[in-house]
């Protein structure tokens, strides 16, 4: 059971990590012209290691989105029973 859950994991991240990579360097071109070459070299690196971290990075991205539209949420206050 162990093996077949660290397969499925393992295939998941072999399937997912191209398509965060292609889906990220596509965003790089578009900014690729304001950028001096520093900053380029700069941007691949981050590129490639955030699509071989991205088991950590997606899931830090989304709790930080979801935590600001908790806050973003307005409370309801409940009124009291009478």
């Amino acid at each position: 059971m162990a093996t077949l859950l660290l397969g499925s994991f393992g295939l998941v991240y072999l399937v997912s990590a191209p398509c965060f990579f292609t889906s990220w360097l596509q965003f790089f071109k578009r900014e690729a012209g304001k950028l001096s070459e520093e900053e380029k070299q700069l941007s691949l690196a981050t590129l490639v290691m955030a699509s071989v971290l991205w088991p950590l990075v997606v899931p830090v991205a989304y709790l930080e989105q979801l935590s600001k539209a908790k806050q973003k949420q307005p409370r309801h206050i409940m009124p009291e029973a009478q």
